[in-house]
């Protein structure tokens, strides 16, 4: 899995889920789509940096998209 390929299952789960999980825990977006918490945290430092995805603790264990994440369209 890409981090594009996660940007869009995690777009895509939460414009259907709009009222579940608008913040993730990275241990239970992990469970959820069967992706190793390290996998998932690069892609999450990839979402990131193009202002897709942003944390919300300093630890950086909790996240959701931004409004620009939950529009785009990653190829």
């Amino acid at each position: 899995m890409t981090a594009s390929d996660f940007h869009k299952t995690l777009r895509d789960f939460t414009l259907s889920h709009p009222k579940e999980n608008a913040q993730w825990q990275i241990s239970a977006a992990a469970r959820q789509f069967h992706i190793s918490e390290q996998d998932l945290q690069v892609h999450l430092q990839t979402l990131t940096t193009l202002g897709l995805v942003r944390y919300h603790n300093e630890e950086q264990t909790t996240f959701s998209l931004t409004e620009s994440g939950k529009l785009a369209n990653l190829p």
